[in-house]
């Protein structure tokens, strides 16, 4: 198998900081909804229910 090549690489590390970006973006949203008194089976359910509207958008076209 070749190396990667320099797009291949830099591509991954986009990938990579964009996971981490929103990773850091989920779990500061479960800590303010925590502190202004949600549940966690609230936010996990606010979580599917922001979700659902661009997968149905999607499936449109």
């Amino acid at each position: 198998m070749p190396p990667p090549s320099s797009l291949q690489v830099q591509l991954d590390r986009l990938g990579r900081r964009l996971a981490l970006l929103s990773g850091v973006a989920v779990v500061a949203y479960a800590v303010v909804a925590l502190v202004r008194g949600g549940t966690l089976s609230g936010i996990a359910l606010r979580s599917v229910a922001l979700a659902q509207p661009r997968s149905r958008r999607r499936h449109d076209r």
